[in-house]
């Protein structure tokens, strides 16, 4: 029999008493539950690329449909999942606070990034011996600082890949990864009491093999927990993992014409030699650029050999341009020795913004931000825009920005909140800020059982400073009216589109400050808005996605706008009419075969009191710059304009589209994914 001994004392220290921590997330899934298959791509992508970074057990429920993994471990699955209190699938925790659906791979790196900043005060090694017919292993507890509390040893057998044939369930999913198989020595884990600096404990396991498992791909997770408040002091796994370090912030707001170095090393923290891919992915504003400090051979995908607790070392400098946007570059270095090739990624984020609002992208992918963008980009506003991901990672710096405005597309996203998304809006309230935030089901995912929001900040955000009650998730009725005399609504009258299922929300003004906004034709009250101390907030039922005509939305985010005192009263004619050029993201996207594409035309392209037409051209090409086709050819005069792109007959890729009007031209990305 072989031994197999994962030992990382070398790299482990983080300080005099502190280790390197390894965060573990514990994720309740099903093989019926349909919002798990939406969902479980997102938690897979993150582990894929933060291995060694975090790793994760996944225990299988009994609701609300089967599952012959929850079958296989009826009372170990049910006990864990019921020591969390976790009453909604999929939901998972980080380090033993439970964070709600698994939605955002980025929400979820800032997660785990915030608890390894943290360090941990012991170190788990974990020595396993090979055997055809039982799971035998020793753990080793190595104690660095004094930890008190209800400390327990938890172990558990997971089993890295189960694939079926057929879905073995009703939601389609056949891939199912990290299954939960068995916990040693159970459930309740091994009793460690008090720790002492110094402290070296060691512990023996084995198990049999039962039938139903994959022997050759078994895998031990190790972790201990305060059993007091669930906290997960240090995890490990008994599979080799690739520790990747940056000595610069991942996320950063840069100025414009500046640069950035970022030096990385990539540890292999194992007794055995390893072998690294790398691969760099680069997406920045047109006149950004990136450049690499590293071997030929090893930019160009060779893999790169490192002995034992030897490190590849290397740097990037981003040269920021002068166009506002987001760079993104991600640099992933991946074990090429594992069968699933998971690695430890590092994404980094350089943020120039463009004025003083900002827009989050919080609606799960479905692409609803357009419709924002389409009303800024009529009234001459101008806007940055971040994924909800990155509120969390470069939440400091942006408290830090003059924002005048935050406008929250929440849409029909799932969860509506995380924790640092509320501590990070309430401190931007607090100090004078104003928030819009539009969408269903808000409410229902804070207040209803079912919902993934139910942590008491949230509700008190809700309740404070959005002032809403949540009455009901379906007001009953989809047509909706302005309120007479509000500076926002007066005289709007419009419709809850079908663009999605509709849940259009019933809810009433909580305190003094707020005030009803937006009526239903029934009576029942879809929006409000909130004026307490130093802040603002205007908070809609419904997505901005769900408002039936244009001019309504841009209305409701122009009329905002004003209300908070960002910009002045506006003309009837800029009402009608875009002030500039604009080119929207394509949405959806990625997508398969059909998406939508949206662009302006200004009444300033034509001369004054002239209503002709300027020329346009909207033409898509490969990704080797050949044309594909040209979706617009023609003159238009000054409006918003949408076109529908379909790629039946064209191969997976990534596609450009340029638009050309006058002087005017721009290029944007977009992916075909079949």
């Amino acid at each position: 029999m072989k031994k197999i001994l994962l030992l990382l004392i070398v790299f482990a220290f983080v300080s005099n008493a502190q280790f390197r921590r390894i965060a573990l997330l514990e994720e309740a899934t099903n093989a019926s539950c349909s919002p798990c298959a939406q969902n479980n791509p997102n938690l897979q992508e993150f582990v894929e690329k933060s291995f060694g970074g975090v790793i994760t057990v996944r225990y299988h429920a009994w609701w609300p449909g089967s599952d012959p993994m929850y079958s296989l471990n009826p009372t170990e699955n049910r006990a864990r999942i019921e020591y969390y209190g976790i009453n909604g699938v999929p939901g998972y925790t980080m380090d033993g606070v439970f964070k709600g659906v698994p939605g955002n791979p980025e929400t979820m790196r800032a997660q785990m990034d915030a608890d390894l900043r943290q360090g941990s005060p012991l170190w788990i090694n974990i020595e396993r011996t090979e055997s055809s017919d039982s799971v035998i292993f020793d753990v080793q507890v190595i104690v660095g600082e004094d930890v008190n509390g209800a400390l327990k040893l938890r172990n558990a057998i997971i089993e890295r890949r189960k694939v079926y044939p057929t879905p073995p369930g009703s939601n389609g999913e056949r891939i199912f990864n990290d299954v939960f198989r068995k916990m040693l020595p159970n459930t309740d884990g091994e009793n460690l009491g008090n720790l002492t600096a110094g402290d070296t404990l060691n512990f023996s396991y084995a198990y049999p093999i039962e039938d139903a498992w994959n022997a050759t791909d078994l895998a031990v997770v190790s972790w201990v927990q305060n059993d007091n408040d669930k906290n997960v002091i240090q995890a490990n796994i008994d599979f080799p993992t690739i520790y990747t370090k940056c000595d610069k912030p991942f996320a950063e707001i840069v100025s414009s014409g500046g640069t950035i170095t970022k030096t990385f090393s990539v540890m292999n923290s194992n007794p055995d030699t390893m072998h690294i891919q790398l691969t760099f992915e680069a997406d920045l504003p047109s006149d950004w650029s990136v450049n690499y400090d590293i071997p030929d051979s090893i930019m160009n995908g060779d893999v790169a050999t490192l002995s034992p607790f030897d490190s590849l070392v290397f740097s990037m400098t981003v040269n920021i341009g002068e166009e506002a946007g987001l760079g993104k570059i991600i640099v992933f270095p991946r074990n090429a020795d594992d069968p699933y090739l998971y690695g430890y990624a590092v994404n980094n984020f350089e943020f120039l913004p463009n004025g003083n609002v900002l827009l989050v992208d919080a609606d799960g992918g479905k692409h609803y931000e357009v419709y924002y963008q389409v009303a800024f980009n009529q009234i001459e506003m101008d806007y940055s825009m971040l994924d909800r991901g990155l509120i969390t990672i470069l939440g400091a710096q942006l408290l830090e920005y003059d924002w005048d405005a935050i406008y929250w597309n929440t849409a029909w996203g799932f969860p509506a909140f995380v924790p640092d998304e509320i501590d990070f809006l309430t401190n931007y309230l607090d100090n004078g800020g104003n928030l819009f935030i539009a969408g269903q089901d808000i409410g229902w995912d804070i207040f209803d059982p079912s919902g993934t929001s139910r942590f008491p900040e949230a509700s008190d955000f809700y309740q404070t400073y959005l002032g809403a009650t949540y009455l009901a998730d379906d007001a009953g009725s989809y047509s909706i009216n302005g309120v007479a005399g509000d500076p926002i609504t007066d005289g709007l009258s419009f419709s809850v589109s079908a663009i999605h299922q509709r849940y259009p929300e019933s809810i009433r003004p909580r305190g003094s400050g707020s005030s009803i906004i937006l009526k239903y034709a029934n009576g029942k009250n879809a929006a409000v808005k909130n004026e307490i101390d130093n802040y603002k907030t205007v908070y809609l039922g419904i997505g901005l996605e769900q408002v039936s005509t244009e001019t309504a939305r841009i209305a409701l985010v122009q009329k905002s706008l004003e209300w908070f005192g960002v910009i002045t009263d506006v003309n009837d004619e800029a009402e009608t009419l875009p002030k500039k050029f604009a080119l929207s993201q394509n949405y959806p996207n990625p997508f398969n075969p059909t998406t939508t594409i949206a662009y302006s035309i200004p009444n300033s392209s034509v001369k004054a009191g002239n209503q002709s037409a300027v020329n346009v051209a909207l033409t898509v090409y490969n990704a080797l710059g050949e044309k594909v086709t040209t979706l617009v050819n023609k003159a238009q005069a000054p409006g918003n304009y949408t076109v529908q792109f379909k790629a039946t007959n064209l191969p997976s890729g990534i596609y450009f589209y340029t638009l050309n009007a006058g002087n005017f031209t721009q290029t944007k990305k977009m992916i075909l994914l079949k």
